[in-house]
C-alpha cells in the first residue's frame, strides 16, 4: 500500500498535470487503461478559482469515477493559495498539488510555477499556510531548479518537508531546459536523498515501462508520474498484458 500522508493509494504510479490535456475525459480514459490511482487536473489559477471563474471551475470538473483526485494550483500569494485549498476541500477534493515547475512566463511572473524555486523562505511560508488550513495531503510538483546554476530542488524539498508536504513530484529538468535535453536522474536522486520521510515521485521522459524502471533503479524514487508519456498508453504502444505485468513487478509500497 502506498500513501500520501493519510491518503491511502492503490498504486505508486501517477498521472501528471498537463496544461490543456488532463481534463475529465482524458483522466477517465487513463483510469480505464489502469495502473494509476491518483490523477491530477490541469493547473488552476488560485485567484480565478476563488473568484469562481467559469474556466477555472471547468478545470476541476469531476465525477464519481474520477477518484481519488488531486487539483494542481498555481499562484504566489499565500492567502489566495490557502483559501483556494479550503474551497477545494469543501468540494471533496482528495489532495492538492502546488505547481512549482511550470516554466511559462505568464505563470512565473505571478510568483507561481518555477519562480517559487528561487525564493525558498517565501515558498515554505506559503506551503505552511496551506498545510495548516486543510487536512488533505498537500504535495508539490517542482523541477530541479531555475537553471543549471541554481539547482535548488534538494534544499527546497527539505524546506517543504518541514512545512508539512505529503510528497514531492520532481521533473528531472530545470526551468531553463523546458522539455529539451535528457532528464537528469542524478538530480532526482539528490532530491530523494535530501528528505527524511516523505516520498519523492520521479517525472520526465517516462514513456515506457522500461523507462520507469530505469528511473526507479537509478534514483531510488518511490513512484513514477507520467505526463506526456501518458499519451503512449492511450495510443496502445504496449499491450494490456505488459501493462499488468509491469505494474505487478514495480508497484511498491511506502
Amino acid at each position: 500500500m502506498f500513501s500520501l500522508g493519510q491518503l491511502p493509494l492503490k498504486s505508486n504510479l501517477f498521472l501528471s498535470p498537463l496544461a490543456g490535456y488532463t481534463n475529465l475525459p482524458f483522466r477517465l480514459v487513463i483510469r480505464e487503461i489502469g495502473g494509476v490511482d491518483l490523477c491530477t487536473t490541469d493547473l488552476v489559477n488560485a485567484r480565478s478559482l476563488i473568484e469562481q471563474n467559469p474556466k477555472a471551475l471547468k478545470l476541476i470538473e469531476t465525477n464519481k469515477q474520477d477518484n481519488p483526485l488531486s487539483v494542481q494550483l498555481f499562484g504566489g500569494v499565500k492567502e489566495e493559495m490557502r483559501d483556494a485549498a479550503v474551497m477545494l476541500v469543501e468540494k471533496g477534493i482528495d489532495s492538492i498539488d502546488v505547481n512549482m515547475g511550470c516554466p511559462v512566463p505568464k505563470v512565473t511572473k505571478t510568483g507561481g510555477g518555477a519562480s517559487m524555486m528561487t525564493e525558498l523562505p517565501k515558498t515554505q511560508e506559503l506551503i505552511r499556510a496551506m498545510t495548516d488550513a486543510v487536512d488533505v495531503p498537500i504535495t508539490a510538483k517542482m523541477r530541479l531548479g531555475w537553471d543549471g546554476e541554481n539547482l535548488t530542488a534538494p534544499d527546497l524539498a527539505r524546506a517543504l518537508e518541514d512545512a508539512g508536504v505529503a510528497a514531492i513530484f520532481v521533473h528531472g529538468r530545470t526551468r531553463a531546459q523546458g522539455f529539451d535535453g535528457v532528464v537528469n536522474l542524478e538530480g532526482i536522486r539528490k532530491v530523494v536523498e535530501a528528505v527524511d520521510q516523505i516520498p519523492i515521485i520521479g517525472n520526465g521522459d517516462v514513456t515506457t515501462p522500461q523507462a520507469a524502471k530505469h528511473m526507479i533503479d537509478h534514483t531510488s524514487c518511490h513512484g513514477i508520474s507520467a505526463g506526456r508519456g501518458a499519451f503512449y498508453g492511450c495510443g496502445g504502444s504496449r499491450s494490456d498484458s505488459s501493462n499488468r505485468e509491469w505494474r505487478r513487478d514495480h508497484t511498491t509500497s511506502r
